[in-house]
C-alpha cells in the first residue's frame, strides 16, 4: 500500500507513521459514499493519537458489489470493516458467527475477519447507549420497528422505553422477534401525535409521518434516507422546543467502540 495519509483540513489521520507494515490492522468502512461518512476520519484520529498500529479507510461500494466484497475479505489482509446504515440487513447472509444483539434485531455494522471466517457485531444500538447515558434522560420513544429499533428495545432495556410505527403490526412482529414485550403506540401524518412529555425520541424510519407531531425537547434521527432527513429536520425544527441531532453525534462514541473492542491491545 506504501505510505499514505488521510486529512481533515490538514490533520494527520493515520498511525502514528503515517504508514502501513505488514504487521499492521487494516480496516474498511463500506458505504455507497464512504468519504461522506466521517468515521474514518474520527477513528484514525483516536488511532494515531493512541500510537495504535491501525488504520481505517473508506470504500465506496455499489449495492450490486457488497456481496463480493464482503465475502472477499475472508482470504484478504482487512482485519474488518464498519458496515454503513444502508448495508446492515444485507451482510447478515454472509456471516458465520453473530453475536446475540446481532442474531435478535437482524442487522450487523462490523464484520470482523477471524482467519476465513466473518463474525458479526452491532454497535450502533450500543453508541446510542452510550450517548443516552451522558443526557439526563429516562423516557424514550423510538419511531420504528425495524432492525435498529430491535437493537436499541434490547439494549436500552433500562430506560423507559415507548414504540410508535405507522403499521403496529410491525411493532408487534419485532416484539415477538426478540422476545421481549414493547410499548406499542400509532404515529403517521393523518394522525396528531404528542412526544412532548419525552425526553428523547430517537427515528430509525425513513417515512414522512411528523406532519402532525409535537416533538421532545430532544430529538436523534437515526434514518437513512437524507431526503427523509431534511423532511424531519424541518419538521423538528418547526417546533421552538426540539433540537435535532443526527447520526454525526454518535461519531465518537462509535469511534471508541470500534477502537476498544477490536484495535486496541
Amino acid at each position: 500500500m506504501g505510505d499514505q495519509t488521510v486529512t481533515e483540513t490538514g490533520i494527520p489521520t493515520m498511525n502514528a507513521e503515517n504508514k502501513l507494515s505488514n504487521r499492521s490492522l487494516l480496516f474498511g468502512l463500506i458505504a455507497e459514499s464512504a468519504q461522506s461518512n466521517r468515521l474514518f476520519v474520527i477513528l484514525n484520529r483516536t488511532i494515531k493519537a493512541n500510537s495504535a498500529d491501525a488504520m481505517i479507510i473508506p470504500m465506496n461500494i455499489r449495492p450490486d458489489d457488497l456481496y463480493f466484497t464482503v465475502s472477499n475479505m475472508k482470504k484478504s489482509h482487512v482485519n474488518g470493516s464498519y458496515i454503513a446504515q444502508e448495508y446492515q440487513e444485507n451482510v447478515m447472509d454472509l456471516l458465520e458467527t453473530q453475536d446475540e444483539l446481532v442474531r435478535l434485531s437482524g442487522a450487523c455494522d462490523f464484520v470482523l475477519r477471524e482467519g476465513e471466517t466473518l463474525g458479526g457485531s452491532f454497535l450502533l444500538p450500543q453508541a446510542v447507549k452510550q450517548f443516552v447515558e451522558e443526557q439526563s434522560i429516562k423516557k424514550i420513544a423510538i419511531i420504528g420497528a425495524g432492525a435498529l429499533a430491535r437493537g436499541l428495545a434490547l439494549t436500552l432495556d433500562a430506560f423507559e422505553l415507548h414504540f410508535y410505527d405507522p403499521e403496529i403490526e410491525r411493532i408487534m412482529k419485532s416484539s415477538e422477534q426478540i422476545g421481549k414485550e414493547l410499548d406499542i403506540n400509532r404515529i403517521d401524518d393523518d394522525l396528531p401525535t404528542d412526544l412532548s412529555t419525552y425526553d428523547l425520541v430517537i427515528n430509525t424510519l425513513d417515512d414522512k409521518v411528523f406532519a402532525q407531531t409535537r416533538f421532545a425537547s430532544l430529538v436523534l434521527d437515526l434514518g437513512v434516507d437524507e431526503a427523509y432527513n431534511i423532511v424531519t429536520k424541518r419538521c423538528v425544527t418547526e417546533d421552538a422546543n426540539a433540537e435535532y441531532l443526527d447520526f454525526n453525534v454518535l461519531l465518537e462514541p462509535l469511534s471508541q467502540l470500534i477502537y476498544t473492542n477490536y484495535i486496541k491491545d
